[in-house]
């Protein structure tokens, strides 16, 4: 993606960077909320016949993210399958 469609991720030299207010950040040392977030921007771009993703380590997410990351998949067009470790109520599930 040497032109990507969103700003602040660029390639430089085969790797991914994300730039943030403090300056170039490369992929993997962004938090997983952060990683998570551009992951679905760059799916959601190449939107195929078949949107799911699979989403590993969840339990990465503090309970405002894993919060928010809820309220974007139910806005998005992914059917997702989120593995998390975590003590609060179980998850309801309803489709459309």
């Amino acid at each position: 993606i040497e032109q990507s469609p969103i700003p602040e991720l660029t390639m430089r030299e085969g790797e991914l960077w994300y730039d943030d207010r403090t300056g170039p950040i490369h992929f993997d040392h962004l938090n997983t909320a952060k990683q998570y977030d551009l992951t679905f921007q760059i799916a959601d771009l190449c939107n195929g016949k078949c949107p799911f993703m699979l989403v590993d380590q969840a339990e990465c997410l503090d309970n405002i993210n894993w919060d928010q990351f809820g309220v974007a998949v139910v806005a998005s067009t992914y059917q997702v399958f989120a593995a998390r470790v975590d003590d609060r109520p179980q998850l309801t599930v309803t489709t459309k």
